[in-house]
């Protein structure tokens, strides 16, 4: 496992970590509605990314869609459960859907390729994920504290993004062909 993947894969589970402890702290304040989308779009993004990576190191379909299916379930199940059975169930079937599409394409692209896809789906990743906390903050109107005030200005997450696109592009490849 290359530094790159590492990291890719360590962050993944950090921020959906991070997120679902942000999203049980606030639940009171959280509607069904954004739950709901929390729970789907992670759900979504980590299935999609996990079935690309286990799509492209397996190299067998059935088990990396497998494995995308569950983990995208996992992430969309615990986003989902502080908020209602609603977004449980939203989670879960996004996750599911999300991990089939990720390995069916991890499985399909062709080597060349590799590195590129799983670049851009991170970005796409960190990008959400960055948005989600954006709109969980405008949600709850809450201002106090270093990491809500962080989060509460669109500048700021967006010089987060460009600090982590420029920290992923210095540890090297993903994979090696």
């Amino acid at each position: 496992m290359t530094q790159s993947l590492l990291f890719i894969v360590s962050s993944i589970v950090f921020f959906t970590l991070f997120l679902f402890i942000f999203m049980f702290k606030k639940r009171k304040q959280i509607s069904c509605m954004t739950g709901m989308m929390v729970a789907m779009t992670i759900g979504m993004i980590v299935g999609l990314e996990v079935g690309i990576i286990v799509g492209i190191i397996f190299l067998d379909l059935f088990i990396s869609t497998l494995v995308g299916m569950i983990i995208g379930m996992i992430a969309g199940f615990l986003l989902g459960s502080p908020i209602s059975i609603m977004a449980v169930l939203d989670g879960i079937l996004s996750g599911l859907m999300g991990g089939m599409m990720g390995a069916m394409l991890g499985g399909m692209i062709s080597s060349n390729y590799y590195n590129s896809i799983v670049s851009v789906f991170y970005i796409i990743f960190i990008g959400v994920f960055l948005i989600l906390i954006y709109m969980v903050q405008h949600e709850t109107k809450v201002t106090k504290g270093v990491i809500n005030k962080f989060f509460h200005h669109p500048v700021l997450i967006a010089s987060m993004f460009f600090v982590f696109f420029y920290l992923f592009k210095q540890l090297g490849p993903i994979f090696y062909n």
